[in-house]
């Protein structure tokens, strides 16, 4: 007995009948688990359940299939999902009208985000993850929208680097090596959104720093 073929919302389809469209593709490791994500706690709507799966959400689609090996039009190359650690290099980017809104619906809905909505002057944003965690930003443009662009943070050796609180403060992440007689002020870390800025010893240049935008 075959299994009916998934429902598919043709009038939904991403398939222009001219020019282009753009649309993400990301890998996942359950496609139900997945789905259940983009459409109920972000509100998409499902066009395709699966092979491959698509969700409208908003403006764009998010099309989503498991990872797999070489194909023919793409020899030697396999998709595979994203492994979890602290570096992204590419992340989806939601804008919306009312972020502080849209952080306690979709929390409420079960979304993990990474901190509370912050204000950088040209915007306010925050980030969460999805079930297979890939980043996603969310942003509200404020001083933007009069001209202003966001602060660049900076961190320098040697001094400890800082993050914002949802309140407005700033406060110190530098970490510095365990008890006993090998620690030493060198021996610290300084990071700043994911950076690490290593010992003096062992820097090149005492000049050199990281920017996070």
């Amino acid at each position: 007995m075959t299994e009916p073929a998934p429902r598919i919302d043709f009038a939904n389809l991403p398939a222009p009948a001219e020019s282009v469209l753009v649309t993400l593709f990301i890998t996942v490791r359950k496609v139900a688990r997945s789905r259940d994500f983009y459409s109920r706690v972000l509100g998409g709507t499902v066009v395709l359940e699966e092979n491959p799966c698509i969700v409208r959400l908003s403006n764009s689609w998010i099309i989503m299939n498991p990872g797999g090996p070489p194909t023919p039009d793409k020899p030697g190359i396999s998709v595979i999902e994203y492994q979890a650690g602290n570096t992204t290099s590419i992340f989806l980017n939601l804008r919306v009208a009312d972020i502080q809104a849209c952080y306690e619906e979709r929390k409420a809905k079960g979304a993990e985000f990474v901190t509370p909505p912050i204000d950088r002057g040209a915007e306010i944003r925050c980030y969460m993850r999805d079930r297979d965690g890939y980043l996603i930003e969310v942003g509200q443009s404020t001083g933007l929208l009069r001209g202003e662009l966001a602060k660049k943070r900076r961190c320098r050796p040697g001094t400890a680097a800082t993050s914002r609180r949802p309140g407005g403060r700033w406060r110190s992440s530098t970490a510095r090596a365990g008890p006993g007689p090998s620690a030493s002020p060198t021996s610290s870390r300084t990071t700043c959104g994911g950076c690490t800025v290593r010992p003096r010893s062992s820097r090149p240049s005492t000049r050199s720093r990281c920017t996070r935008t």
